[in-house]
C-alpha cells in the first residue's frame, strides 16, 4: 500500500513539473527586452473597470479589455492601465508574432527595444 501511494504521488509531482515546463515555454516568447517594433492605434476598448491599485490605493486607473488589429489579424487581451494612459492607446507588437504585444497610452510612444510597459500575449480572435 505504502508503495502505490509513493508511485501515485511521484505521478503527481512529474505532473506538475510537465505543466510549470509548458508554461515556461509558452510565456518565454513575451520577454521585455522583445523588439516590438509594429504599431496600431486599431484599439478598441471592449471592458473598463475603474480600480485603484498599490499601496493606500493611490495609483487611480482601470481594468481592462481590448481587441487590436495587427498585421490584418484582430487580436484580445486585457491588463490594468493608469488613469494617465486611458485616453489615447497605442499598440507596439512583434511584426513576426503580433499576439506579443504591449499597450501604450502615448499615441507618440516609440516602439521598438524600450518597451515601456509590460509586454504580455494576446489571443487571436475573428475579425469583427
Amino acid at each position: 500500500m505504502k508503495g502505490c501511494v509513493a508511485v501515485l504521488a511521484f505521478m503527481v509531482f512529474g505532473a506538475a513539473v510537465l505543466v510549470g515546463v509548458a508554461i515556461a515555454v509558452e510565456r518565454r516568447g513575451t520577454a521585455k527586452s522583445e523588439p516590438l517594433t509594429g504599431t496600431t492605434s486599431e484599439v478598441e476598448l471592449t471592458d473598463y473597470e475603474p480600480k485603484s491599485h498599490g499601496r493606500k490605493k493611490r495609483h487611480q486607473g482601470a481594468d481592462i479589455e481590448y481587441l487590436y488589429v495587427a498585421g490584418g489579424r484582430t487580436f484580445q487581451s486585457s491588463t490594468w492601465l493608469s488613469r494617465t494612459t486611458l485616453s489615447d492607446r497605442v499598440v507596439c507588437f512583434d511584426p513576426d508574432d503580433p499576439a506579443v504585444h504591449a499597450i501604450r497610452g502615448n499615441p507618440q510612444a516609440t516602439c521598438g527595444e524600450a518597451n515601456h510597459g509590460e509586454t504580455r500575449r494576446a489571443v487571436e480572435v475573428a475579425a469583427r
